[in-house]
């Protein structure tokens, strides 16, 4: 018998895309905790986890999306160190195989990296509000001088060490495996991406085997899986190809989106390139696919549970788009355990349509029958770091 712990943000699509998990679990006699709002106490409880509510003083924190890092700016990862050091000596004790967790919960991943915990991020979404998009522009002066400061203070706390022949961070002195390796650079892409720079990879090996431009070997890649394709019309950016240079995993790029091809020479192997479509059962593998709005592909994404990310053509002009674009790139890719959870959210630009077509999506995946899918998944991960 194990013991799993959810940490969740208080919306209901993300309340519902738990729920098969849960049932897997719990079928099979597992320990399920679950940490979220106390309006899905009652519905959670049903589901046979034990719900546990945030404690009092962590609440507000939850509250206005304030766990956001496009909200929070420099106190932010101040809050979620708060929260974690609230909550780690009643995690610890559970002793959880695992913990499970939205991309919002920056704590939960602090208190899995300090209790060495094996940590999946299952829910990795985010979309800029208008009032947002509003905020970056109006207030670049000082804003992206606040984050310029942000983003370089935490950098040169980062330096790569070498263990046993292995890539590894330490961070303020505190060094931590692959295993539980949170890609701190990524965690703040973001505000790089407003800066217009890339910081480089540090600290993840990178040992693809090259494949055929025909033929994809899926066994040779590490998860998760990117497919991009985009009609002739909708090229892809040099900033979008510089941000799928650094995504964990596999990423494969359509010919056909791609211009310049010259400057594409330096790529790395984790990225390959593909003149051909992918099969239906070529889907099973996927984790995320990228496409602009002239190419509809939800019906496979939704029949796959894959997690689609939309650009309009519109959107793809000028330098705003273009960062907006990279911001968005440097959020699904957090996951740098390399388990995200397969999901759907069509991530247009417009934030109500977000919302309706987020929790439209996540119903259409948990009733797809996905838990057990989710849960091998998991379990695929635990098994592969001998856990």
């Amino acid at each position: 018998m194990s013991t799993y712990i959810i940490f969740n943000q208080f919306e209901e699509e993300k309340i519902i895309l738990t729920k098969q998990l849960i049932a897997e679990w719990i079928s099979r006699g597992h320990i399920v905790i679950y940490y979220s709002g106390l309006k899905y106490k009652q519905e959670i409880k049903k589901m046979g986890a034990e719900f546990r509510e945030y404690p009092v003083v962590c609440q507000p924190y939850f509250q206005d999306n304030k766990l956001s890092p496009f909200n929070q700016g420099k106190e932010q990862f101040h809050v979620h160190e708060q929260i974690a050091k609230r909550l780690e000596e009643e995690v610890v004790i559970e002793q959880p195989t695992c913990i499970v967790y939205d991309s919002d919960c920056l704590f939960a991943k602090m208190i899995a990296k300090q209790a060495n915990i094996p940590a999946v991020c299952l829910i990795a979404g985010y979309v800029l509000t208008d009032q947002q998009m509003e905020d970056f522009k109006e207030t670049s002066n000082n804003k992206l001088e606040q984050l310029k400061q942000y983003v370089s203070d935490f950098m040169q706390k980062i330096e790569v060490v070498s263990t046993k022949g292995e890539s590894a961070h330490r961070v303020e002195g505190k060094s931590f495996n692959e295993l539980n390796l949170i890609c701190t650079f990524k965690e703040f892409q973001p505000y790089a991406a407003l800066l217009d720079k890339t910081f480089d990879y540090v600290g993840y090996p990178i040992d693809y085997q090259t494949s055929s431009i025909e033929t994809i070997h899926w066994d040779s890649f590490k998860p998760p899986y990117t497919y991009v394709s985009m009609t002739h019309k909708t090229l892809l950016s040099e900033a979008m190809i510089q941000q799928l240079c650094v995504v964990d995993g596999t990423v494969l790029i359509d010919t056909e989106c791609i211009y310049n091809e010259h400057k594409l020479v330096d790529l790395p192997h984790s990225i390959k390139l593909i003149n051909h479509k992918l099969s239906e059962s070529d889907w099973d593998h996927l984790d995320i696919v990228i496409t602009d709005a002239g190419l509809n592909l939800t019906h496979l994404a939704l029949k796959h549970g894959v997690l689609q990310l939309v650009f309009p053509k519109t959107e793809l002009q000028g330098l705003m788009a273009s960062r907006i674009e990279s911001c968005l790139l440097g959020i699904w890719c957090d996951a740098c355990d390399g388990e995200t959870i397969k999901q759907s959210f069509d991530l247009l630009f417009n934030y109500e349509r977000y919302k309706a077509n987020a929790k439209l999506f996540a119903t259409s995946y948990a009733k797809s029958g996905s838990g057990r899918k989710m849960m091998l998944k998991i379990e695929k991960f635990l098994k592969g770091n001998n856990v």
